[in-house]
């Protein structure tokens, strides 16, 4: 379970649980010791009354009063309550009707008087027996000896009484638990609202923005150190991030002057060369196209850093026909790939519009189509096919690819990066992926790319989520 509110909505229910518990066994157990401690003394009561109606007669005998006042309770064979007498040597000297010949099990002399047991009556049923010493009424003669009195009565009013208590005690509790848990939810939900919130805030960040920070006088003092160390981290970001795209720009634009003079002495040795020294004239071809491919270079740095810093400029307009944007920046390719004996794979079906900067998404497709182009194996086949949902339209240019992994698609978007094991291209300067990303991101076009092992192919998605399907009434058009 790694939710953080389910963790202590669980363990706030199971610590209330515990608590009730034993809260609950606690109350129980004082009120059946209160209970009992009443129903001891009201025995007690009842004891020392049978007691002080029992007579020494004459003769030595006893005369118990209560039963010529016949008390049916002690006088009846069905009686619930039990009664017997014995002198201090242990002989038995009255006894209820109902008692069996055997007595009730008392053991003396006494060791506590009075003394109190539980015991099983003859019925079956638990009782309560309260054992004590008492000296007879005088009326003829004087007491003899002090005799030994054990009154038996049945707990069942006291079991009752303790049921009713333990199942009030389990209902209001769970009542209580239940009354108590909205309570807890809502209580736990208020309080990770703060960290809800820092969780949005935190996810909302993006590369490209950093001058977010977190307020930290407006949430609990427990996050503070938090949002403290987060927004020092991000000041610490957004200082690199500053810094290397300064650099970059920066880098591109002291690289221009001398690139164009070294283009202009190349351009200015080649003239030359014509007419003399001839056997100069390749040396001056190679530093010509030695410096073009340096101001190619530099002027996708430059591009590159105005996007990452969003100085580039977006002039979208409508498109009705992505497939023709498609098909037109094809045309730039298809004799490279014609001469590459590539198999290609056009699918003239579906087609959509979307509003979008023109150039910029010929831009993408140009990019996209001169790596796929070049980097697959000679040979080999290449697709390019429209996609059209409920969620959006999408293009899907794939190819077949070699040395590969899925560890590798993290940085195919990354400025320089490229396979070793891959084929190379002198003719492409390792910016036109990042270009790529970067264009893709201000057009609101969702790129994403993946790697089927089983065909190795290298599947590279352009998601247009405003997209509109093409109107088809007119002309499709289609690739050649």
């Amino acid at each position: 379970m790694n939710s953080l509110r389910h963790r202590l909505l669980l363990w706030i229910s199971i610590s209330l649980l515990i608590m009730f518990l034993l809260a609950g066994l606690v109350l129980f157990a004082y009120v059946q010791h209160e209970l009992g401690l009443h129903f001891d003394a009201v025995l007690l009561e009842r004891a020392t009354i049978l007691a002080r109606t029992t007579e020494q007669m004459a003769d030595g005998g006893l005369y118990f009063e209560f039963l010529e006042a016949e008390l049916v309770q002690h006088h009846s064979a069905d009686s619930d309550e039990y009664f017997q007498v014995w002198t201090r040597q242990g002989q038995t000297m009255g006894r209820s009707p109902s008692l069996e010949p055997g007595g009730l099990p008392v053991s003396l002399p006494l060791i506590q008087d009075p003394f109190f047991q539980n015991l099983l009556l003859p019925d079956g049923r638990l009782g309560r027996m309260v054992v004590l010493s008492f000296l007879p009424h005088e009326e003829e003669v004087p007491a003899l000896d002090t005799y030994i009195m054990a009154l038996a009565i049945p707990r069942t009013e006291l079991e009752t009484i303790l049921s009713r208590v333990l199942h009030g005690l389990f209902f209001s509790g769970l009542a209580l638990l239940l009354g108590l848990f909205p309570g807890i939810w809502l209580s736990v939900n208020r309080a990770l609202q703060s960290l809800d919130q820092l969780g949005r805030q935190t996810s909302a960040i993006k590369a490209d923005d950093l001058s977010f920070r977190f307020p930290v006088d407006k949430i609990p003092r427990e996050l503070q150190p938090i949002s403290l160390r987060l927004n020092d981290l991000l000041h610490r970001l957004q200082a690199a991030f500053d810094r290397e795209r300064r650099f970059t720009a920066d880098a591109a634009h002291e690289l221009r002057t001398p690139i164009a003079e070294l283009k202009t002495l190349a351009e200015v040795g080649l003239a030359e060369t014509l007419s003399d020294m001839s056997e100069m004239h390749p040396y001056f071809e190679d530093a010509l196209a030695i410096a073009q491919h340096m101001e190619l270079l530099v002027s996708l740095l430059l591009t590159l850093s105005r996007c990452q810093s969003g100085q580039q400029n977006i002039e979208k307009t409508f498109c009705p026909s992505v497939r023709a944007v498609l098909a037109d920046v094809w045309t730039l390719h298809k004799e490279e790939a014609a001469a590459r004996g590539l198999n290609a794979n056009l699918e003239d079906k579906n087609d959509f519009s979307v509003e979008s900067d023109p150039a910029l998404l010929a831009a993408i497709f140009d990019n996209l189509l001169s790596n796929a182009v070049a980097y697959t194996p000679e040979g080999a086949s290449l697709w390019i096919k429209t996609d059209i949902r409920d969620k959006g339209a999408s293009v899907i240019i794939s190819n077949t690819v070699q040395g590969l992994e899925e560890s590798d698609l993290p940085r195919f978007f990354e400025p320089f990066w490229r396979k070793k094991q891959t084929f190379s291209s002198e003719s492409h300067a390792g910016l036109g992926l990042a270009l790529v990303e970067a264009y893709a991101h201000l057009l609101n076009i969702d790129l994403s790319l993946s790697l089927d092992l089983s065909e190795r192919l290298l599947l590279c998605r352009l998601t247009f989520p405003e997209a509109l399907k093409a109107d088809v009434s007119g002309e499709k058009p289609a690739f050649s």
